[in-house]
């Protein structure tokens, strides 16, 4: 076996055992034939291809179990979570609707910043109608409504920092952060437990 052969069998192993390592532990035994595996591979074989389609399996199953563990959690860390998440736009969208009714904002300036921050009390009536009533499951519209609010506000956000650059992130990375990402993490989240707990109880 020539050079070249030898470092692709090395990478492809490596790349075999980190793929083990990533895997879920009910995978250990089907990991572990995996590794086993390289050595009967023949030199024809696309042994890092292989190794590479192994790695995609194994993220898949983490991702999967991943997913599963967060709709498990009890409904005060739920609850505890969606407030963190959603009480920043919730207080912006409260003080955009104070400061229009005084007046302070034209009729464009007040359908950009509220658009773009009540996503927040919409996020917490849901989050808290899905955690705390037994037939307070989203509807596949709720779903969809809320997806749409945090990819607008995401959008919203990150236009402004494209436009006015890297000060402009300096600036307002922590308005980013709260009022875009967390409230955007938080929606996608419900939508996930709910699509995966439709009509079941959460756990106390």
């Amino acid at each position: 076996m020539n050079a070249f052969l030898i470092a692709k069998v090395r990478v492809a192993r490596s790349l075999a055992k980190h793929a083990a390592n990533v895997s879920p532990g009910a995978r250990a035994e089907w990991a572990q034939g995996m590794i086993n595996e390289l050595d009967y591979l023949s030199p024809e074989m696309p042994a890092i291809g292989w190794a590479l389609g192994c790695l995609c399996v194994c993220y898949t199953e983490r991702i999967r179990v991943m997913i599963r563990s967060l709709t498990a959690l009890p409904r005060w860390i739920l609850a505890l979570e969606m407030l963190l998440c959603f009480l920043s736009p919730t207080l912006l969208f409260s003080h955009v609707v104070s400061t229009a009714a005084q007046g302070g904002f034209t009729m464009q300036a007040f359908l950009l910043y509220c658009s773009g921050s009540i996503i927040g009390p919409l996020g917490l009536a849901a989050a808290f109608r899905s955690i705390f009533f037994r037939s307070g499951g989203m509807s596949r519209t709720t779903s969809a409504a809320l997806c749409l609010l945090a990819a607008w506000t995401l959008a919203a956000y990150s236009a402004q920092i494209l436009t006015f650059g890297q000060t402009h992130l300096a600036d307002w990375w922590q308005e980013f952060v709260f009022i875009a990402v967390l409230p955007s993490v938080a929606a996608f989240h419900l939508v996930a437990i709910n699509s995966k707990r439709r009509g079941e109880p959460l756990a106390a």
